[in-house]
C-alpha cells in the first residue's frame, strides 16, 4: 500500500513530506534491542524510506531469546528461531531494500535478570559493560558514506535498550553519521510526553549535542503499523501495540530525535 508520510520538523508549524536530506541517504542502520522494537516503534518511517529506495539494515542486538509469551512453551533455540522468522515477515513488509542482521547476544532474562531488574536501569552493571563495546564495534563495521543511524531512546530504561543506546554514543560523538534516537512502542504509549522529552533532554546533556524532535504521521501509517505488529504474533507487546493503534486510528504518530551540534 502507499504511505503518505508527513514529518513535522523542529521550529515549523506545518508538516512536510520526508525531508530532502533524508531522501538523500544511501542507507539507514537501525539498532533494534530485540526482534520487534524497530517494527513497533518506527515501522512507518522505515516503510516510507524504503519506498524512496533507501537501503535499510536492521541490527537486532539481543536476538537470542526464550521470550515468546503468546506461543506454546518453547526452548531458547526454538523461541529464537521463531522470533527471527517474525523478523523476516516484517522484512517482507518493507521489501527488498531491507536487510536483517542478528548479533545473537543473550537477552536480559537469559543473562540472569529477574522481571523486577529488567527496567529502571540507571547504570550498566560491570558484568554487562563489555556488551556496550561489542555492539558498538559491530554497528561501526556497517557504517558507510552518507548513511544514517537510528537507535532507541531507552524509555523506561529497559537494560537491553539502555545497553543498545549506550553502544552507539561513541559513534554519535564522532559526528561520523547522521544520528537519530527513536521513541519505543509500547513504552512511549504509557508514559506522559513530558517524561519522554525529559529522557531526550538527559541524553542531549550526556552526548553534548542538541536533540530536535521530528513527529511523523500520515495517511496509511496506522495500517502499516498494524501490519508490522501482526508479524510478531508470539509477543504480548504486539497485542499492546495493536490495541494502541486501534485506539488512536489515523492519529498515530512516530517520534524521533535528531542529533544536532552547537
Amino acid at each position: 500500500m502507499e504511505l503518505v508520510l508527513t514529518v513535522k520538523q523542529p521550529n515549523t508549524y506545518f508538516p512536510t513530506r520526508i525531508p530532502r536530506l533524508w531522501r538523500s541517504w544511501s542507507k539507514v542502520i537501525v539498532v533494534s534491542p530485540h526482534s520487534d522494537d524497530a517494527a513497533f516503534s518506527i515501522g512507518g518511517l522505515l516503510y516510507g524510506l524504503s519506498e524512496h529506495g533507501i537501503r535499510i539494515e536492521v541490527i537486532t542486538c539481543f536476538s537470542k531469546s526464550g521470550y515468546s509469551q503468546f506461543s506454546p512453551p518453547l526452548t531458547t533455540d526454538e523461541a529464537t528461531s521463531l522470533r527471527k522468522m517474525e523478523d523476516e515477515r516484517f522484512q517482507d513488509v518493507l521489501g527488498r531494500q531491507c536487510q536483517l542482521s542478528w548479533l545473537d547476544q543473550l537477552d536480559a532474562p537469559l543473562r540472569g535478570y529477574s522481571p523486577y531488574e529488567i527496567c529502571g536501569a540507571r547504570a550498566i552493571p560491570d558484568h554487562d559493560s563489555w556488551l556496550v563495546g561489542e555492539i558498538g564495534c559491530r554497528v561501526r563495521e556497517r557504517l558507510e558514506a552518507n548513511c544514517a543511524l537510528l537507535a532507541p531512546l531507552a524509555l523506561g530504561r529497559h537494560i537491553d535498550h539502555f545497553i543498545a543506546r549506550q553502544s552507539v554514543i561513541p559513534l554519535v560523538r564522532d559526528r561520523s553519521v547522521s544520528a537519530f534516537f527513536y521513541e519505543e512502542l509500547p513504552y512511549a504509549a504509557f508514559r506522559p510526553a513530558c517524561e519522554n522529552q525529559a529522557t531526550a533532554d538527559s541524553l542531549s546533556s550526556e552526548i553534548g549535542g542538541n536533540l530536535s524532535l521530528y513527529e511523523l504521521s500520515g495517511t496509511g501509517l496506522g495500517e502499516i503499523k498494524r501490519r508490522a505488529a501482526k508479524c510478531y504474533g508470539s509477543q504480548k507487546e504486539a497485542a499492546m501495540v495493536g490495541a494502541f493503534i486501534d485506539h488512536c486510528g489515523e492519529r498515530i504518530n512516530e517520534r524521533v530525535w535528531s542529533v544536532r551540534w552547537p
